[in-house]
């Protein structure tokens, strides 16, 4: 690998690094604008109806709403540390000094 190349590695990392921070966003945003929507459906069901169908309906909107966000958490705690490892490897590769003796 050539100094030039394992730049565009380096590049390329960081590219999908900040595509990776774009999804991370708009899949918080949707996921807190969907939880919070889905809380307010289970809170007015509280409020109205009264049961057990009642209550399994109310409990499953707080799921779903809880679902919808564990992608974007996941993201956040896990995807960004392999891209990390990567993009400072390459600086390391792309800094390393390599001298070539011929015998």
């Amino acid at each position: 690998m050539t100094g030039a190349t394992t730049l565009n590695h380096v590049q390329a990392e960081e590219k999908a690094s900040w595509i990776l921070m774009i999804a991370i966003a708009f899949g918080q945003a949707i996921g807190v604008a969907v939880l919070g929507g889905c809380l307010f459906v289970a809170w007015r069901l509280s409020e109205s109806a009264g049961g057990p169908f009642g209550r399994v309906l109310q409990e499953r909107f707080v799921i779903v709403g809880w679902v919808v966000i564990w992608r974007p958490a996941e993201m956040v705690v896990y995807d960004w540390l392999p891209m990390l490892r990567r993009r400072t490897l390459y600086r390391r590769l792309a800094a390393a000094k390599v001298v070539v003796n011929r015998s």
